[in-house]
């Protein structure tokens, strides 16, 4: 991605510029100061400003990877260095470095400038684990991001990262609360099996995909990116259920909503639903639902919910009405897991299976 145009001066040209001010005080620097001379640059274990995103490790070895932005002469020089927290000392430099840190406990992040300030704003990427065939979609990253799980535990620190777009800790035991706060440009969390139980999405304006699933998360509020996430895969929690915090309108470009085979309390209603196309909500225990409203519904899997009549013909009667492909799917029969049944259609219900049979869709009821 190119860099954002510049209306005002940047946080790191605002740091250098208080730096050289406070040096020439010390040093009764002048105008006339000879040309050959230059700054002192911080080392990568003392930062300009003391801060670093901070990793919890558990293992002997980290290989963490970083992507750095392109085309870029403001970073031609910068530095990546990865610090033992409790000792200060480097244990390696690199994007892409192998560290040994089996009597380590926190790893610090630090990324420097060639101007020997902060430059955590060119980093694109955050590759802490990535399998493309979990939990693929149209959406997944290039398997070029594919990436083994590192021993990382916790993580703080990430709204340092303030350009960062894809944040990736797939199948680690990453755990607790996932703070990704403020990261306003950010496209991609891709957290699959970890064990994180809450994430925190205030300020992600950017989202395009959300991968939890297989966590163990009690809550999710989507409020701040339901204008652009396209792709929410959140289903099978080890935990007593997913909540939905309520929303304050509709998911406006949300195609994949899945959540299924875990309890879900709240969950998102068709309404605010406009164009969703595969809706996967098999073994929630969900017992009704509004009609769909998007016409570009292909996939509806709501089998092994215990769906009263009122909700199969209201699934049924719209795709019929609504939807136009002659290639779908729709599921709202069998029993859940302690045996109760879906609700069978009425003669209304029954009339719209037969049509969208009629039209190639595989349709399924009891």
């Amino acid at each position: 991605m190119s860099p954002r145009p510049m209306t005002a001066p940047s946080r790191r040209g605002v740091l250098v510029a208080l730096a050289a001010a406070a040096a020439c005080g010390a040093s009764a620097c002048s105008g006339d100061r000879a040309a050959g001379a230059r700054e002192r640059r911080p080392s990568a274990s003392a930062p300009v400003d003391g801060r670093m995103v901070e990793l919890h490790v558990d293992g002997p070895t980290l290989r963490p990877t970083v992507e750095l932005a392109p085309g870029n002469d403001a970073i031609s020089g910068a530095e990546i260095a990865w610090v033992d927290l409790d000792t200060g000392a480097t244990l390696g430099t690199g994007p892409a470095p192998t560290l040994s840190v089996g009597d380590v406990k926190r790893v610090g992040l630090q990324v420097t400038g060639s101007d020997g300030a902060p430059a955590f704003d060119q980093v694109l990427t955050l590759n802490l684990g990535f399998n493309r065939g979990d939990d693929y979609g149209r959406l997944s990253l290039p398997a070029t991001y594919e990436h083994d799980p590192q021993p990382v535990t916790a993580i703080t620190g990430l709204s340092l990262l303030s350009e960062l777009v894809r944040f990736c800790a797939g199948r680690t035991p990453l755990s607790g609360r996932l703070d990704l706060s403020g990261l306003s440009r950010l496209e991609h969390v891709e957290c699959y099996r970890t064990e994180i139980d809450a994430v925190d999405l205030s300020g992600c304006s950017a989202l395009l995909r959300l991968v939890v699933e297989d966590s163990r998360l009690t809550e999710l509020d989507l409020r701040p990116v339901r204008r652009t996430l396209q792709d929410l895969r959140a289903a099978i929690m080890r935990s007593d259920g997913l909540t939905f915090a309520p929303l304050d309108g509709p998911m406006e470009a949300l195609y994949h909503y899945c959540v299924r085979e875990q309890p879900v309390h709240g969950s998102i209603p068709h309404s605010q639903l406009p164009v969703v196309e595969e809706y996967w909500v098999w073994a929630t225990g969900q017992r009704t639902c509004d009609a769909p409203t998007s016409a570009a519904l292909t996939s509806y899997l709501a089998r092994e919910n215990p769906l009263d009549q009122q909700s199969v013909d209201a699934v049924l009667v719209a795709l019929d009405t609504l939807v136009a492909d002659d290639d779908g799917r729709v599921d709202v029969g069998g029993r859940t897991p302690d045996g109760v049944p879906a609700a069978t259609p009425s003669a209304a219900g029954s009339a719209a299976a037969a049509a969208l049979s009629a039209r190639g869709w595989g349709v399924s009821t009891n």
